[in-house]
Order: structure tokens, then C-alpha cells, then sequence
């Protein structure tokens, strides 16, 4: 029973985060992250995350627009690598199933993902939004991808 399974302390679970943000104008912002859940547990834990990934690293720029003449504009360009401890490999490898990772047949590799969004100003408190990622070893399955997502947003602030 997943339920009745011991989970370890926290200071076993949960590596410690380490983000960092530098501002090095007033319209840019420098970001990066490291993060890592080191789950060497038993494969009858319950999914407890909103997503498979044990360890990840992230870095990205978010430019305003003042200099193309839209202060209101935001671009962004981020860069992800997303990784599985070596439990959790070999429960997917087996036919193991997660959260959103898992299809019985897992050549193992880092998932990697850049990300790219155009966020804009539409009307006084309405933004529009682009975004495009490209994903390789979706899943963190070398037998996967490349993926190309495409998304729009419309956000209306009240």
C-alpha cells in the first residue's frame, strides 16, 4: 500500500534550492536555479509532485521593452535540463507510470527544454502573450521528441 509506505525525513528528501536573480538594468533580469529532490526511495510511494523531475537546472534573461519602444512588452528566452534519480529510472524503465513520464520503455537522457515568450500590452490592463518551447528527450526518453509546443495567453488584470 503506496499510503503505508515510510517516507524519509525531509533532510533526506529535499536538496537544497539554490536560485539567483540579477537585475543588471532596470528592463533586464538575469535568472538561474538548481534544484534537486534526490528520491532514493521505494517505487511504492505515492506520487506526491506536480511533475517526475528529481533534479533540474534553469537559467534565462527576461528583457522589458523600453528599448524598442514598448515598456509595457516583456521577452523572454529560459533553458531547462531535467533529470530522474536512478530509482526512478528504473521504475520507468520496468513499465512504471508517473505523474506525466512513463510509457514502458525508457532509454534514459536528460530532458532538455528552451523556451522562448513574447509577453504584450493589448489595452490598459489586458496582455497577450506567445510562447514557444522546444523540448528534446521529452520524458526524459531518448527515443522521444524533439517536441515543439506553441502557446498563447490573454491575461485581463481586474
Amino acid at each position: 500500500d503506496a499510503l503505508k509506505a515510510r517516507r524519509p525525513p525531509a533532510a533526506e528528501r529535499i536538496m537544497p534550492t539554490s536560485p539567483s536573480m540579477h537585475r543588471f538594468s532596470i528592463n533586464a533580469l538575469l535568472f538561474r536555479c538548481f534544484h534537486g529532490y534526490p528520491l532514493e526511495t521505494s517505487r511504492n510511494h505515492e506520487a506526491w509532485m506536480f511533475s517526475d523531475v528529481d533534479y533540474t537546472a534553469t537559467a534565462g534573461i527576461s528583457v522589458k521593452g523600453e528599448s524598442w519602444r514598448r515598456p509595457d512588452d516583456t521577452f523572454g528566452l529560459a533553458g531547462a535540463f531535467n533529470g530522474i534519480s536512478k530509482v526512478h529510472q528504473e521504475f520507468f524503465a520496468a513499465g512504471g507510470t508517473g505523474i506525466l513520464a512513463g510509457d514502458g520503455n525508457l532509454n534514459y537522457g536528460w530532458e532538455k527544454i528552451l523556451e522562448t515568450y513574447y509577453d504584450f500590452k493589448i489595452w490598459k490592463k489586458i496582455h497577450g502573450a506567445v510562447d514557444y518551447q522546444f523540448i528534446t528527450d521529452p520524458s526524459f526518453n531518448r527515443d522521444r521528441g524533439p517536441v515543439s509546443v506553441f502557446a498563447m495567453r490573454l491575461h485581463w488584470e481586474l
